[in-house]
């Protein structure tokens, strides 16, 4: 994860926002497909990693939004 945390710390907006959505939707589609089971506690573990990969993105494109707004209107 600390990898994963330094290499997200370098990348733009645009590529934190892309690498983000394509890793969440590898999750779901990996449960979805039934490749990740939700019934044991190491499936469970990834999925959760991905909801909240995806819940920090969501933050942050909304801090983002706002503040180009803000720019945008002043």
């Amino acid at each position: 994860m600390h990898i994963y945390v330094s290499l997200l710390k370098q990348m733009a907006p645009e590529h934190l926002l892309a690498t983000s959505a394509k890793l969440c939707a590898e999750i779901l589609a990996a449960v979805c497909d039934g490749l990740l089971s939700v019934d044991d506690a190491g499936g469970r573990a990834v999925l959760q990693v991905g909801i909240n990969i995806f819940r920090t993105q969501m933050v942050l494109c909304q801090y983002e939004l706002r503040k180009v707004s803000w720019i945008s209107s002043t």
